[in-house]
């Protein structure tokens, strides 16, 4: 999911980047096309002005062609300093997507993924069924047969992190790990029973190989039928 949201931040930033080029190209044909256009009228009232004044005495006509060029020559300078603000702003994007692309690599693309989240099976998997241990994440759960954590009780366990089901192998002392997670239990403590088995609250906490790491507490029994 984060990945998602990082992929959603870079995409609009990186298209905007890719769009620099054409937009001031763009801009730049269209001044480009102002000033050819000026050079073209200017010429024009220069030509009427050295031809025969009798045949071209229009004062209000070369007066309308000169309002012209200075309309003319006021959206030409509006287009340069909107050409200039877009292309400060295309930098100022582009300096913003490099220092993003920088912390990444830094970080390193797996950094984005070091977070563990924990989720309830859907389903009670064929497993443990003599002697086991049953762990919800509160009475509710536990009341409802929602377990997060499934035993075999001094061998190994079940747990689902990131989506994927990960069997941890027992190494003693409340302690369980595999190639990727270690799982420990702490503050452990009978709270109730539950038919003849004991109620146990305790702190679980599990670390991945890349430093990530959540705790919380967890409650359910352990026994045999």
């Amino acid at each position: 999911m984060k990945l998602f949201l990082l992929i959603t931040l870079l995409l609009p930033l990186s298209l905007f980047a890719q769009t620099k080029d054409a937009i001031i190209k763009d801009l730049s044909r269209y001044v480009d096309s102002l000033e050819r256009e000026l050079i073209l009228i200017k010429r024009e009232i220069a030509d009427m002005k050295s031809s025969d004044p009798k045949l071209y005495d229009q004062t209000n006509l070369i007066e309308k062609q000169e309002k012209q060029i200075q309309q003319l020559s006021q959206e030409n300078e509006k287009l340069k300093a909107s050409l200039s603000r877009t292309e400060g702003q295309l930098k100022e994007r582009s300096v913003q997507l490099d220092e993003l692309k920088q912390k990444i690599k830094n970080a390193g693309a797996d950094s984005l993924l070091s977070t563990i989240e924990i989720t309830n099976f859907k389903a009670l998997p064929q497993y443990a069924k003599n002697c086991a241990c049953f762990f919800s994440r509160d009475q509710a759960d536990y009341n409802n047969r929602t377990f997060l954590y499934i035993e075999d009780e001094k061998k190994d366990c079940l747990i689902n992190i990131n989506g994927r089901q990960e069997r941890l192998l027992y190494k003693g002392t409340d302690k369980f790990s595999n190639e990727r997670y270690t799982l420990v239990f702490s503050n452990k403590k009978q709270i109730g029973t539950a038919g003849a088995n004991q109620m146990i609250e305790a702190l679980m906490t599990i670390t991945g190989q890349k430093g990530e790491k959540i705790s919380f507490s967890v409650m359910g029994v352990c026994g045999c039928e």
